[in-house]
């Protein structure tokens, strides 16, 4: 009994050691929450590839990554 215990002590603090390392690991995604951006959005009918004006982020396909922000004020959506 006494040592289930001890191994049962042992996987807990492992546990702990292990969830503390992981809180240590950085963040790899610059900018997650698009507060730091470069300038506003400003055409409130053309939002396609905007995402340039967020700092950090880019389009790598052409695509339409939209870049909203409360920035421009009343009608753009957010």
């Amino acid at each position: 009994m006494l040592f289930l215990k001890k191994i049962l002590g042992l996987i807990c603090a492992l546990m702990i050691y292990l969830n503390c390392q992981a809180q240590l690991i950085p963040n790899l995604v610059k900018n997650p929450s698009f507060e730091e951006y470069y300038q506003c959005p400003t055409n409130a009918t053309n939002w396609r590839g905007r995402i340039h004006y967020a700092e950090s982020w880019y389009n790598i396909r052409f695509e339409s990554p939209d870049f909203f922000h409360e920035c421009y004020g009343v009608g753009n959506g957010t």
